[in-house]
């Protein structure tokens, strides 16, 4: 009985490797751009692709034909997806700045310095700017002029997105545990 389940196993292990290594047709590339390894997520508005770097730009790309809008250098790596607020375009990086930049030109509306790495998700609500750094602080920033209005030390780093919720902030950090703050830093 045994060696007709192993024997039943082993058709089944060949079935499923013969129906994986099938690739699937894939048509011509219509186009590509170089830009260096991307490991942050893209992020696609009105027919335009906005893509982090690690060679520490942000480039937008016409998303129809590859070529490219504008491309703004951070000086250090970007590792978290961009954040689309208004005509604004928000990203951190490597450098340990978090960049305000208009998202139709690329020119650049602020920066604000941390102490550390911003490799994190950034969010919005009611005018402020969200954001962990790896300073261990979670910054709260005017969204329009980047002034700062509030930062809180956590105890170990802000890993994972925030969420923003009925006037609470949900950070799940590099611990072993999670927490839930106020919306005002208290």
């Amino acid at each position: 009985m045994a060696k007709r389940w192993i024997i039943v196993i082993l058709v089944l292990l060949v079935i499923v490797s013969q129906g994986c290594s099938r690739s699937l047709p894939v048509g011509p590339i219509i186009w590509k751009y170089e830009t260096g390894p991307v490991v942050s997520s893209l992020i696609s508005y009105n027919g335009k692709l906005f893509i982090g770097s690690l060679d520490g730009s942000l480039y937008c790309l016409n998303g129809n034909t590859g070529d490219i809008v504008w491309k703004y250098n951070t000086g250090g790596c970007i590792q978290s997806a961009p954040l689309i607020y208004d005509d604004r375009i928000y990203v951190g990086g490597d450098d340990q700045y978090i960049h305000c930049i208009n998202k139709n030109t690329g020119q650049l509306l602020w920066k604000y310095k941390t102490n550390g790495e911003v490799q994190h998700s950034l969010i919005i609500s009611d005018g402020k700017l969200y954001t962990g750094s790896t300073d261990y602080y979670l910054y709260c920033l005017d969204e329009n002029t980047g002034k700062l209005l509030w930062k809180y030390k956590m105890d170990n780093l802000i890993i994972y997105s925030l969420k923003i919720q009925n006037e609470k902030i949900y950070i799940g950090l590099g611990s072993d545990y999670f927490y839930c703050l106020s919306i005002n830093g208290r």
